[in-house]
């Protein structure tokens, strides 16, 4: 794992731009009612795959720093991944609103459970190595791994029920964006009460006792 002056130096940046970003999207689609009635007529909401491309990339970088994913190639790999799957996803909507085949959606379907499915495996496989060579990562950490997994997973299972008509675009959009608004604000949640908080409590302690 990283140490806790990295930890709290990293974290403590990049914990607030996920949910500034979510918060510009949002807003954006709050002002701009007559635009975003185009997107709902039009089953494309391409502003909502730019901004996960960035605060999903934000929020992968920080998942897997603390599954003690730290060398440079991986870490780049894995934001790769996370914006190829953006991708993925808006081209799903975008092949879904021009009525393509089936089949058709159901290959990029795949393709894009893959992907995730790449990337998680490195995050957790990673995570449970450095856990089994003796390191004691914050019990904070193990439900952000399992809870940002879980949380994940479900965006690309309310997509595929969309792909399959089982519901509707807007209820679709409804419901990523409250996917959206929970796993931010529980990972900020966790990194912030579970580790920062609980990282400065233990420099605190040391300090007072002088070690």
């Amino acid at each position: 794992m990283i140490d806790d002056k990295t930890c709290r130096f990293e974290l403590g940046v990049l914990v607030p731009v996920f949910p500034l970003l979510s918060s510009v999207n949002h807003l954006a689609s709050a002002v701009g009612r007559g635009w975003y009635a185009r997107i709902l007529e039009k089953k494309v909401n391409w502003l909502r795959w730019a901004e996960y491309s960035l605060s999903a990339g934000v929020m992968t970088f920080i998942i897997s720093i603390l599954s003690g994913v730290t060398e440079v190639r991986t870490l780049t790999s894995l934001m790769i991944m996370n914006v190829t799957l953006q991708v993925l996803g808006m081209m799903i909507e975008v092949r879904k609103a021009e009525g393509a085949p089936r089949s058709d959606i159901v290959a990029l379907l795949c393709v894009a459970w893959g992907v995730f499915s790449s990337m998680w495996v490195q995050i957790i496989v990673s995570f449970y190595t450095v856990v089994s060579d003796g390191s004691k990562p914050p019990t904070a950490v193990y439900s952000i791994i399992w809870t940002m997994f879980s949380l994940f997973a479900s965006f690309g299972v309310a997509q595929t029920l969309y792909c399959f008509d089982v519901m509707s675009f807007a209820s679709y959009e409804v419901t990523l964006a409250s996917l959206s608004l929970t796993s931010k604000s529980l990972l900020s949640w966790l990194v912030y009460g579970g580790i920062l908080v609980n990282n400065r409590q233990v420099v605190s302690s040391r300090d007072a006792s002088g070690g």
